[in-house]
């Protein structure tokens, strides 16, 4: 008889949680560090030098409403410079799509010639 209720104690004691601890891994509360570790490779391509003191020193939330603002951001004052020069060369123009129509367009023209195209 004791050798049956050892038994269901211990059955019980691996099939029911112990109040307190969570059982699923998804439950576990992050450390902070664990947390901004888990936000830059989530909504970054990964922490780079420095990223997660930077984290670390704003606050994790102020972070993440940067990421979604990026307008909000302080200009780095050594860029400052370059930002004027792009201002005066104007928005650029790609012709990289031009390119590609005129060739597709020669190549219609070409087979069009040879009567391979209806």
């Amino acid at each position: 008889m004791k050798r049956v209720f050892s038994i269901a104690v211990a059955l019980a004691a691996i099939i029911f949680p112990r109040s307190g601890q969570a059982t699923d891994p998804f439950e576990q509360k992050l450390s902070p560090d664990r947390q901004i570790i888990q936000a830059l490779n989530r909504l970054t391509f990964g922490p780079r030098p420095g990223d997660v003191e930077g984290v670390r020193r704003i606050g994790l939330a102020k972070w993440m409403e940067q990421q979604l603002h990026p307008d909000h951001i302080a200009e780095k004052p050594v860029l400052i410079p370059y930002r004027a020069i792009s201002a005066r060369l104007g928005p650029r123009r790609s012709s990289a799509g031009r390119s590609r129509q005129a060739g597709a367009a020669g190549v219609r023209r070409h087979l069009l010639g040879k009567g391979r195209v209806p």
